[in-house]
């Protein structure tokens, strides 16, 4: 596991500012895997790598393919 592709996914669930937090694995410069229970009824979604850290970098996704069948989700990000 390479520590710089570890991201962590915030979504956004509703206007009330309800949210909950993820993580995933960038699996190219463009998608991370995670779980389908992660991103299932997000509004939105905001991925960040070396979150908290001097060097973040955090992009908006921009697309999500589900499969809860097996609970694993992609994620396209704005990179």
């Amino acid at each position: 596991m390479e520590i710089d592709r570890v991201a962590e996914i915030l979504i956004n669930l509703g206007t009330d500012g309800r949210g909950r937090r993820g993580a995933g694995y960038r699996a190219t410069s463009a998608i991370v895997l995670t779980g389908a229970h992660v991103v299932h009824g997000a509004l939105s979604a905001r991925v960040r790598f070396e979150a908290d850290q001097p060097g973040v970098l955090s992009a908006d996704e921009t697309g999500v393919l589900e499969v809860p069948e097996i609970d694993r989700a992609a994620n396209r990000y704005a990179s």
